[in-house]
Formats: C-alpha cells, structure tokens, sequence
C-alpha cells in the first residue's frame, strides 16, 4: 500500500490534502504547485471533482472512479 492519504470534502471548492511525507509530493509540486498551499506539513491543494479524479486515477491506476 502507498503512504497517500487523502481528504475531500464536497462543497464550493474542494480540498485535498496529501501528507508531505507522501512519495507522491513531487508529482503534485511538478503538475499543481500553483494551487498548493502548505499548512502543518501537509500540502492542501483546491481541485475541481474533475482534477481529483484524474489525480486519483495517476496515483492509484487500479483505481477506476467512472
């Protein structure tokens, strides 16, 4: 199993946070550093449901949300 644990929560904008100490930091540095914001050392990043899915869909390509 990764080490990403990830927390979304629905409303007007949505969160999703990575630890930073997560395997999966660079890639989310590289493809969404504009969105990121790091608070506790996690890296809290607003994505559209549609940015969350494919992010999903990267990390975990057994992972199939359609």
């Amino acid at each position: 199993m990764s080490d990403i644990h990830l927390k979304i929560f629905y409303g007007q904008s949505s969160d999703l946070v990575v630890e930073s100490k997560s395997k999966y930091d660079q890639f989310v540095y590289f493809h969404l550093i504009n969105k990121n914001i790091k608070e506790n050392n996690k890296i809290v990043i607003k994505y559209s449901l549609e940015e969350i899915a494919l992010i999903l869909c990267v990390l975990r390509k057994d992972l199939f949300i359609w």
